[in-house]
């Protein structure tokens, strides 16, 4: 729906760059948002050190404060799909034009760049949120407002690249009226 969205309804002119530039801007605002405002509660089971007591409920509003994280990561998510939708079709529309590396090296590139950056995400909440208060393995963690702090910075990286480095997308000659 993004693709065809950013095919039909190019904005200032590109079809690609503004969209990506628009959902990365849409992540990063959030989980920057994220980042100031969620406060994450007590544990809604009593946390005895190493495990949860699910026998025992220690703090009944750790509910209520879901909503929010869910509706902020939501929308997160959403910006991200703008963004990736905006990445593919500048792919197809790189294989089209014959420009570069052949389509199927091109492709494949960025089915390894994407494997590559969920790898390094996996990794990065594997070491740092991984501590006992999360039921992980380890005696520290980053706290959750930190790890929303570099989420943030690493989705505004992106939303800068797509202004700075991405210049192989022309400008789109809009006609009378479009």
């Amino acid at each position: 729906e993004f693709g065809y969205l950013s095919d039909k309804f190019p904005i200032y002119a590109y079809r690609r760059r503004s969209y990506a530039i628009i959902g990365w801007t849409i992540a990063a605002a959030n989980l920057l948002l994220l980042a100031l405002l969620f406060h994450e509660p007590v544990g809604f089971y009593c946390f005895d050190g190493t495990s949860y007591d699910q026998a025992r409920i220690c703090n009944p509003q750790a509910q209520e404060t879901a909503h929010f994280l869910i509706l902020m990561l939501t929308a997160v998510y959403f910006g991200l799909v703008i963004a990736d939708a905006a990445a593919d079709g500048l792919v197809v529309e790189i294989c089209q034009a014959q420009t570069g590396p052949s389509p199927a090296d091109l492709q494949m590139l960025t089915m390894i760049l994407d494997a590559l950056g969920s790898i390094c995400a996996y990794f990065f909440l594997g070491l740092c949120f991984n501590g006992r208060k999360h039921l992980g393995i380890f005696e520290w963690e980053l706290s959750l407002h930190t790890i929303m702090f570099v989420l943030s910075a690493l989705s505004m990286g992106a939303g800068l690249g797509w202004l700075w480095l991405v210049s192989s997308e022309v400008a789109v000659e809009l006609r009378p009226g479009e």
